[in-house]
């Protein structure tokens, strides 16, 4: 008596089951019956090509949402008061206010973290006080910069 072998037609641009399954039983005979084109047919269950590559790809669309921005945490672990200046800016030089998009002044305790966001993962500079321990209207340390990139985010003491 001669063995039947299972016939199987791969349409052309389908998405060959055996990259999904390896070389099971399922995935080489009976991953797409001709009876049933179109059809993933594995132990009585069906799947169709299109709606499962539809929902694969609505699945990575949502679930790998790349942002476009950054965030950098600012961290204060010396001082027990520091007034900070964070600014996002597109110049590498943070000292160019004409470049500045946005500017957020803040005072951190010791231990206490200030989160600023780059929405288009631009460059994000810091100072603060000169003299913590004893500050000085206008009276400031160098800048600090951080080169962001999207989605980045980074921790950073003062």
């Amino acid at each position: 008596m001669a063995q039947e072998q299972a016939t199987v037609a791969i349409r052309p641009g389908a998405i060959n089951p055996a990259y999904f399954y390896g070389n099971s039983a399922c995935a080489a005979g009976r991953a797409i019956p001709k009876e049933k084109p179109g059809a993933l047919s594995c132990e009585g269950e069906e799947m169709r090509y299109p709606a499962c590559l539809f929902l694969l790809i609505l699945l990575v669309a949502c679930a790998s949402r790349s942002s476009g921005s950054a965030t950098l945490v600012l961290r204060d672990p010396y001082w027990e008061h520091v007034n900070v200046e964070a600014v996002i800016t597109r110049s590498s030089d943070c000292s160019r206010r004409e470049d500045y998009l946005s500017t957020d002044k803040f005072a951190l305790t010791k231990g206490q973290t200030h989160a600023v966001e780059a929405p288009h993962a631009e460059n994000i500079c810091w100072r603060h006080d000169r003299n913590p321990d004893s500050p000085a209207p206008g009276q400031w340390s160098d800048w600090s910069r951080a080169t962001m990139f999207p989605g980045q985010t980074a921790e950073t003491d003062l």
